[in-house]
């Protein structure tokens, strides 16, 4: 009871845990008081009712008060308010009552008051939509705190067609998504200029997710990615009431420490271009396209054989060497490390 947040495990809980935290300016969930609360309240519910955020919100929320048509576009922002700051008046409640029931079904923390439905909680059950129904009841019962986080994960996602949110058992992942998304956030807050969930026109899951650990995740903390293995989960969902999607791509930790392992290598031997040699692998592994079509397209649209051999655990090598000219295509050190990384071949056997 001494925290309000803290990470839980549950992928929407934690994810709206990360950006309270960046939003609030602190490093760990632990250190966020209620204090910032409303003014985060205020500034989603003022957000979520602008035109790019809400007709992607009824696919996440569907009937919630931003998604409800019966709800006038002049009420949804004050209705949607009443509901976070009721969340808020829960959670600050329970840090006056030292006695108050610790079973939130997310946190654990605090007393679960709130059952949520699909409306609040993307996937979960009601009536008869074809969702996932914890504990075989419509929904679950969430603390007000957990309940508050929920909402405030909508920014962490990313456009892909379906939506996709990510996880990770290493916290630093959702906090540097965090502080990314945080910033698009704070400019459309500033200017004005309302353009909605993350959306960067990929349409290929995959290349999405390995565009956010590239672009987003190891340029940030570097020196902090070999301490532990890490692991990150994408989940790509949609939860229309026409019938909830999921589906869920796996990065093992070992090629997520292979991906580190690259960018390391490659400030230890400049003199071989490491990552240069790398990326062209990848540039040189997308299915079949149109010849006048740039990287930039494929990257978005075409399925990466490089990638999809990385995720479902199968060998690469083929695309690092010509075997038949006994050549390979990039400098020893880099295959060498695949093979010991993410192929976990003995090193006499690397050797031979």
């Amino acid at each position: 009871m001494n925290n309000i947040f803290s990470f839980t495990g549950n992928s929407f809980v934690d994810n709206g845990v990360a950006l309270i935290t960046i939003w609030a300016g602190k490093e760990k969930p632990e250190e966020v008081d209620s204090s910032l609360l409303e003014t985060i309240a205020q500034q989603i519910s003022l957000m979520y009712v602008e035109e790019n955020w809400r007709k992607k919100i009824q696919f996440i929320f569907p009937n919630s008060k931003i998604a409800n048509p019966s709800i006038p576009l002049n009420r949804k922002a004050k209705e949607y308010l009443t509901l976070l700051t009721g969340y808020i008046q829960s959670l600050t409640d329970d840090i006056n009552n030292s006695k108050s029931t610790s079973n939130c079904i997310a946190c654990g923390s605090r007393r679960r008051i709130f059952p949520l439905t699909k409306m609040l909680v993307p996937l979960s059950g009601s009536g008869d939509y074809l969702n996932f129904f914890p504990s075989f009841q419509s929904g679950e019962h969430f603390c007000g705190a957990c309940a508050f986080a929920i909402q405030c994960s909508v920014p962490m996602l990313m456009d892909c067609g379906k939506f996709l949110l990510f996880s990770s058992h290493n916290e630093i992942v959702l906090l540097d998504i965090a502080q990314f998304q945080y910033e698009k956030i704070k400019t459309q807050l500033s200017t004005g200029n309302f353009e909605g969930i993350y959306k960067n026109n990929y349409s290929n899951k995959q290349n999405a997710l390995f565009h956010i650990i590239d672009e987003i995740i190891l340029p940030r903390h570097e020196e902090d990615w070999g301490i532990q293995d890490t692991q990150i989960v994408c989940y790509s969902f949609s939860n229309s009431n026409r019938g909830a999607e999921l589906e869920i791509i796996n990065l093992p930790a070992e090629v997520f420490g292979f991906l580190y392992k690259v960018r390391v290598l490659n400030k230890k031997i400049p003199t071989k271009n490491i990552l240069q040699s790398w990326r062209a692998i990848v540039n040189n592994a997308y299915n079949k396209s149109k010849k006048d079509e740039s990287l930039d397209v494929k990257t978005r649209k075409y399925t990466n054989w490089v990638y999809d051999g990385l995720l479902k655990e199968k060998s690469i090598l083929g695309y690092f060497c010509i075997f038949s000219d006994k050549k390979a295509l990039c400098a020893w050190e880099l295959i060498e490390l695949y093979l010991l990384k993410v192929r976990k071949m003995e090193k006499e056997r690397i050797d031979a």
